[in-house]
């Protein structure tokens, strides 16, 4: 959101907390990465709106957008083998799909807190149309109404896996055995993850 910590004034995030698919053979995890529901800051990113010119030329997957953990290299990248943007993205959601490297132990323990179950949230990381933004009136899923800020054009930075909504549990307990994808867990992902514990 505008107040997270390394956003710029005009960018913003959006969360979604939802069961990712994995594919453990290709270390690829896909999940939606925006919808057109009301953010926790009263927002919406409309999906259609989101433009992937730009990113397609740089697809890449962050730890909590590289700026809110010690984590600040990419990942995962959000390109098919074949080349080809691994997004999916209609007038209600966005999906993404990101490709986990073995060569990297970081990025191989982070597919692993995904394929536990443990890591299922995501965010993207927008850069609104100057302009463009308007507030509405939205009757939420509770049956009330409030002003949200709507943005119907963005281009889309990046986007990340990250921690909001785990389970503080299922993260101690990984923390408490040291262990992720068959070694250590690394110094900057061990710090990343103990807030959440």
């Amino acid at each position: 959101a505008p107040g997270c910590i390394g956003c710029t004034p005009d960018s913003i995030a959006c969360d979604v907390l939802a069961s990712p698919v994995v594919d453990s053979m290709a270390m690829s995890a896909s999940a939606v990465i925006c919808t057109a529901a009301v953010d926790r800051d009263d927002e919406v990113i409309l999906p259609a709106g989101v433009a992937v010119e730009d990113y397609r030329r740089n697809p890449v997957v962050l730890w909590e957008h590289g700026f809110l953990s010690e984590v600040y290299a990419p990942i995962a990248k959000c390109e098919r083998p074949d080349g080809s943007l691994a997004l999916v993205q209609n007038e209600r959601e966005i999906e993404g799909t990101s490709y986990f490297t073995n060569r990297n132990q970081i990025s191989e323990q982070i597919f692993a807190l995904i394929d536990e179950g443990i890591v299922r949230a995501t965010s993207i990381h927008v850069d609104p149309a100057p302009g463009k933004a308007r507030f509405s009136a939205e009757t939420l899923p509770d049956g009330t109404s409030r002003k949200v800020l709507v943005f119907p054009e963005t281009n889309l930075l990046e986007w990340s896996w990250g921690c909001i909504g785990v389970n503080p549990e299922a993260v101690a307990k990984v923390l408490g055995r040291n262990r992720l994808a068959g070694s250590q867990i690394c110094g900057p992902l061990a710090k990343s993850l103990l807030p959440y514990a």
